[in-house]
């Protein structure tokens, strides 16, 4: 059996609301505390009353164990204490009772800039990292060129950091994390910030990580990712430990915890038209309103209002992805049989014909309302939503060979007219002449 190394017991972690004083504030938390005191003077308004009696429970006693070689997905709602988690677990902060034990190094990825000094260049600042690890600068030097090639940002290596955009500081930083072999990898979110070809670089990389018998916890919203990396997952909800176990045990409870449902468009205002009708809510889901799933069926629901009650209305949606504008399009005008008299206030249903053909990862809806050709209401990525492979799917062999798309078929073979002599004849023909 594989060594225990993450030990949490009954961990919690509690912070003071409206307190002037934090003994676990960071030096940056303390500089924007002091400037905004000061603002608040400047502009004549008094200092709320302290208050002793009001806590928040970011983590209440959270307790597991995680073994060597693990890969390990924390899943929940914003605000469920996951981030939090990661920060004790990398020893950024100390929890308020309870303990985690680490044994290993600990490499983490929480935030952008995380680690970084920004007055250093990228190249000091993967020694200076290293150093952290407790690598000497030997070890860090027979790896620096994998770090950076891999990072993708050789003309800016001799650059301070604070001039580096996100995307290239998490890039670096990722790069830094999974180089320097630590015995256990911690990353958050952040990986969202990169594009999408270094997000599935990352995501093999973190693969390839697990594969050689070290530790990682993955924070992700990202379902897909989840269940293609990990072999088990944590939920919290409300600093709690709801499930832990399988990924097709797990993420459908988060799913089903109103994650999916309809998306309040009704108050949003990044959004065009002249307002005669008005999208005011969308969901897209399974046949039983839970995760869309690969390959099953699935449904779009949009509900909407209008001022031109009884009249033919125009609805059109494009499904778009990180690495494609332009997925999917429909629009209701070009069916033949699309609804005629639309009422005042309703539902746009809409059910594909052909099973989900879009490959487990994240994607975003844009939505157009019109009445007679002129747009009333427009919002681009209206709604996002994620697709899962599901449990026994005939797709699960395909691994992450696909991009967006799975194209279903009846495929035959139909030998040819010419016989199979004739045609190995002409190839072997063909090969003689080559080498010829």
């Amino acid at each position: 059996m594989n060594p225990v190394v993450i030990d949490v017991e009954n961990l919690g972690k509690s912070y003071r609301l409206g307190s002037h004083f934090q003994l676990d504030v960071t030096l940056p938390e303390m500089i924007s505390l002091k400037a905004k005191q000061c603002f608040n003077r400047l502009r004549g308004i008094k200092p709320q009353p302290k208050t002793d009696d009001r806590h928040f429970n970011a983590l209440e006693d959270v307790s597991f164990k995680v073994t060597q070689g693990e890969v390990v997905g924390i899943i929940g709602h914003n605000g469920a204490g996951k981030s939090t988690l990661l920060k004790i677990l990398s020893e950024i902060t100390d929890p308020s009772s309870g303990q985690a034990k680490i044994r290993g190094r600990v490499a983490s990825l929480l935030e952008v800039g995380t680690g970084f000094h920004p007055e250093l260049t990228g190249r000091e600042n993967i020694y200076l990292n290293g150093s952290i690890l407790g690598m000497t600068r030997k070890e860090i030097a027979a790896k620096f060129d994998d770090i950076v090639t891999y990072s993708g940002i050789e003309k800016f290596i001799d650059t301070p950091v604070k001039r580096y955009s996100s995307g290239m500081s998490v890039r670096l930083a990722f790069s830094i994390a999974a180089h320097l072999e630590p015995e256990i990898l911690v990353i958050d979110e952040v990986l969202a910030v990169g594009d999408v070809e270094f997000q599935n670089r990352c995501l093999g990389r973190i693969q390839e990580v697990a594969n050689s018998h070290r530790t990682v916890l993955f924070v992700s919203h990202n379902m897909a990712a989840v269940q293609t990396l990990c072999k088990r997952v944590i939920m919290l909800d409300h600093g709690k430990i709801v499930a832990d176990g399988k990924p097709e045990d797990v993420i459908p409870l988060y799913i089903n915890a109103g994650q999916l449902q309809s998306e309040d468009l009704a108050t949003r205002t990044d959004r065009n038209g002249n307002g005669q009708a008005k999208i005011t809510g969308c969901s897209i889901t399974n046949l039983e309103g839970n995760q869309v799933q690969l390959g099953k069926p699935w449904q779009i629901n949009v509900e909407y209002e209008t001022i031109h009650p009884g009249d033919r209305h125009e609805f059109d949606f494009t499904i778009s992805s990180a690495n494609s504008p332009r997925v999917c399009y429909l629009s209701t005008n070009m069916l033949i049989d699309g609804p005629q008299h639309w009422p005042a206030k309703g539902t746009i249903a809409i059910r594909p014909t052909d099973p989900c053909p879009f490959w487990p990862q994240n994607y975003t809806m844009s939505t157009t309302l019109k009445h007679n050709g002129s747009i009333c209401d427009q919002m681009n990525e209206a709604v996002q939503f994620s697709v899962i492979l599901g449990e026994q799917n005939k797709y699960n062999s395909l691994g992450r060979r696909a991009s967006v798309m799975v194209l279903d078929a009846d495929v035959r073979v139909d030998e040819s007219q010419n016989s199979l002599a004739e045609n190995q004849f002409t190839a072997d023909t063909t090969f003689q002449n080559r080498a010829a």
